[in-house]
């Protein structure tokens, strides 16, 4: 495994320096020499700067106008989005609101209307974040370029892969979304603007197979036991049930696990309806 050298860092912002690429294996370049982050929105890493008064001494930003890094593209039942298409734009893409009518309303409750139009698709998936859930029961696969090259992988093997090759960036997400497929997902959070989601849940159903992730405070991850379980009893669960899956998993505290085997009961239940 390759070890990442820690960023130089400046204590005042003004100090900061913007590196330019004209490509992403050029971007990439440029990260490693300088020991430089890798920037898009940067919605999630600025506040953390500003509030340790520690920048990076360099950033090197991405760019959408690079070919396939933003823009929706549909193809059959394949979707493949831009890793740095804003938040925003998912929310009126034609194409995704026809496939997911789910995704325009949840979109109006993940950050704030400023965020949305600067946080990018591949930010709010590198960090977890409200669209985490979504794209796992989806089994979203990530284009992504390091040092080893261009590659495919699943995003479930995305944090394993960075540990391995770190610096590595994303280009685009395809998702596979057969027509007829129904997809909900809902969250949980903190009444506090600007809050992250304590808890976001997705499930969808394709035929018989029934899928459930979950993400928030206790990470990504999809419920591949409590699907197991769904398999055998038709696609229904309780609140209990979705409470030991949490359990199962060590996810996130009793009050939460509670809460969230809820919300995955109810979620279940609209699929059915």
């Amino acid at each position: 495994m390759t070890t990442a050298p820690l960023p130089l860092t400046v204590t005042e912002r003004s100090q900061m320096r913007v590196l330019s690429a004209d490509g992403p294996e050029a971007a990439w370049q440029l990260a490693r020499r300088h020991r430089a982050p890798l920037v898009a929105g940067a919605t999630g890493v600025q506040p953390v700067w500003e509030r340790q008064a520690r920048w990076p001494a360099c950033v090197v930003p991405l760019s959408a106008d690079w070919p396939g890094f933003a823009g929706v593209t549909v193809t059959g039942d394949r979707l493949d989005i831009g890793a740095l298409t804003p938040l925003a734009s998912l929310a009126g893409a034609p194409a995704l609101a026809r496939r997911l009518p789910s995704l325009a309303p949840f979109m109006d409750r993940v950050a704030s209307p400023g965020v949305r139009q600067l946080a990018t698709l591949g930010g709010n998936l590198v960090a977890g974040g409200d669209l985490s859930a979504l794209a796992l029961v989806l089994e979203a696969e990530l284009r992504v370029f390091s040092g080893a090259g261009w590659h495919h992988l699943p995003l479930s093997a995305w944090p394993g892969w960075v540990r391995r090759e770190p610096g590595a960036l994303i280009r685009s997400v395809h998702l596979s979304i057969p027509r007829g497929c129904p997809v909900v997902l809902e969250k949980l959070g903190h009444r506090e603007r600007f809050s992250p989601p304590r808890i976001t849940v997705a499930c969808a159903r394709l035929g018989s197979d029934v899928r459930v992730a979950v993400s928030g405070e206790g990470g990504p991850v999809r419920l591949a036991a409590l699907e197991a379980r769904l398999a055998r009893a038709g696609g229904q669960a309780s609140a209990a049930d979705g409470e030991q899956a949490l359990a199962e998993l060590d996810w996130g505290n009793p009050g939460l696990r509670a809460a969230g085997g809820r919300l995955i009961a109810h979620l279940l239940g609209r699929l059915t309806t």
